[in-house]
């Protein structure tokens, strides 16, 4: 059973409407496990400062990482030590991990969807049957380059 209490965010804006608090909280009872996630609204022009607050706070405790929504996905690249393949091949980051003294991204919405699609019996570039369609719905960003990695078969889990 895990006994280090563990910390994460929610870095959005807005973030008040997030269910994700709830749902990692309920995560972390359910395995025992002692800890927070909470959702912080993070302004575009307030990010530089939050992730490098971060990155301090990471090197000095249990803290676990964050996880980014609108409008962070893409802005945080720069601000990072260096991304997963999979973050890389999408161009975007929806999670955010201290690692060896780095803080790294990564991108877990492009495997997921290209699992889901795969479930669902979705065959991907050059498999791809004809007639095939998928629609992917959603204020997400980058759309194109989730898509692309996607049909291709391309995501790295």
């Amino acid at each position: 059973m895990p006994t280090a209490e563990l910390h994460a965010f929610l870095f959005a804006h807005p973030a008040a409407h997030s269910l994700s608090p709830a749902l990692h909280c309920a995560a972390l009872e359910a395995v025992g496990q002692s800890g927070s996630y909470r959702a912080e609204d993070v302004p575009p022009a307030a990010l530089p400062a939050r992730l490098q607050a971060l990155r301090a706070q990471a090197a000095a405790s249990t803290l676990t990482g964050a996880n980014l929504s609108l409008p962070h996905k893409v802005a945080a690249i720069p601000l990072l030590d260096g991304l997963t393949p999979a973050a890389a091949a999408v161009g975007a980051v929806n999670t955010v991990f201290w690692e060896e003294g780095r803080l790294l991204g990564d991108n877990t919405d492009a495997p997921g969807l290209q699992a889901a699609l795969l479930d669902a019996g979705y065959a991907p570039a050059p498999e791809k049957r004809a007639g095939q369609r998928a629609v992917l719905l959603g204020a997400g960003e980058p759309p194109a380059p989730r898509c692309g990695c996607c049909a291709s078969g391309a995501c790295p889990p």
